[in-house]
């Protein structure tokens, strides 16, 4: 009977042309991602490139995308983040901070004697970050003398560095705080703005929380009354470290020299970066070796998750990602099918290591 016949056929029948298929799908997916980590590898600007992607994470998950990047000494966390606080919703600077002259004679003191200057890791504004800059220059500064075998008077001389370098930095942060402030309210405002009622949903409002969100202080009133950037601000920190670990260097010796050049920071990002593409050139060679296929597409597969979820298509502003869900599909295709055992190592595994096992 025609339902007997229907019921004992088999509900899937392979050609010898869906296999091709698939073989020639896995390997093409498989060499894609080997040769995109094989780009990254030979990219010196990779772990700025993942820093920036990263950074411009959107939707609900952003804000726990920016918080666990390991950004150049926490500059994401410790800097460009709300400051706290409410200013009454408003972009406008905020008022000056009285001079030290006024401060001392408000408390009785005598006109004209400044009060005693606030240390720079104690300022609400900047002091988180500055910390922790100081604290990476002396780790840096450890170990560039370890490699060195550097004299108890050499190590004295880094540590009078250290303190000329971190007064150096504080100086140039005290003179930033009035525009690190203002930016940092700018991003208080952000947040009240995207939780007031109809936030996404008034076209006028979208566009404008966009906006912000691209450039706090990118509206007149805000743009008026910051004259630097977090760029501008990272990139002067940077100039201080290099030079900083330059004079570090200095102090060597010509035979200490003779070991060559201290090792370069091997920063979190740096290890997050070398990590990711590892990652693509191991999981691309075995697609096209066909080499625990099922498990390395399925780590691909949640990798292009991780990096559509952070730009999700249906949020306005987002970056494309509409290949990568095509490839997701791919993926997940190849990792629920028996791909790997046409025509790759996992046939191998398969019927030469694994079977006699199951057969007993």
């Amino acid at each position: 009977m025609p339902w007997e016949a229907f019921l004992n056929a088999r509900p899937f029948t392979i050609s010898f042309a869906t296999v091709l298929a698939m073989v020639a799908l896995r390997v093409v997916v498989g060499w894609h991602f080997f040769q995109e980590g094989l780009a990254h590898k030979n990219n010196p600007k990779w772990a700025g490139e993942v820093e920036g992607f990263l950074q411009q994470a959107k939707g609900p998950l952003a804000d726990l995308y920016r918080r666990q990047l390991p950004m150049f000494h926490g500059f994401n966390r410790l800097l460009i983040v709300p400051l706290g606080g409410s200013r009454g919703g408003s972009d406008e600077p905020a008022a000056s901070a009285p001079s030290p002259v006024a401060e001392g004679a408000e408390a009785g003191g005598e006109p004209g004697t400044p009060k005693e200057q606030p240390k720079p890791e104690s300022s609400p504004v900047y002091g988180a970050w500055y910390s922790q800059i100081v604290k990476d220059w002396n780790d840096r500064s450890v170990a560039i003398a370890n490699f060195y075998h550097f004299s108890d008077e050499q190590k004295k001389a880094g540590q009078d560095l250290l303190d000329d370098y971190a007064a150096r930095l504080a100086h140039a942060l005290a003179g930033y705080e009035s525009d690190i402030k203002a930016y940092r309210h700018a991003l208080d405002r952000n947040q009240e703005l995207a939780a007031e009622a109809g936030a996404g949903e008034i076209p006028n409002r979208t566009a404008r929380l966009i906006k912000r969100d691209a450039a706090a202080t990118s509206e007149p009133g805000a743009a008026a009354a910051v004259a630097s950037g977090p760029t501008q601000w990272r990139s002067d920190v940077e100039s201080l470290e290099g030079a900083f670990q330059r004079a570090l260097s200095d102090l060597a010796t010509d035979d200490q020299r003779k070991s060559g050049a201290p090792p370069e920071e091997f920063t979190e990002l740096k290890k997050v970066a070398t990590g990711l593409m590892w990652f693509l050139l191991v999981g691309g060679a075995c697609l096209v070796a066909g080499l625990f296929t099922r498990l390395a597409a399925l780590a691909l597969a949640l990798f292009l998750v991780t990096v559509i979820v952070s730009q999700p298509p249906w949020i306005p502003g987002t970056i494309e990602t509409f290949g990568q869900g095509i490839e997701l599909v791919a993926l997940l295709v190849i990792a629920t099918s028996h791909v790997g055992r046409w025509g790759g190592l996992d046939f191998f595994i398969h019927h030469v290591l694994l079977r006699p096992f199951r057969s007993r």
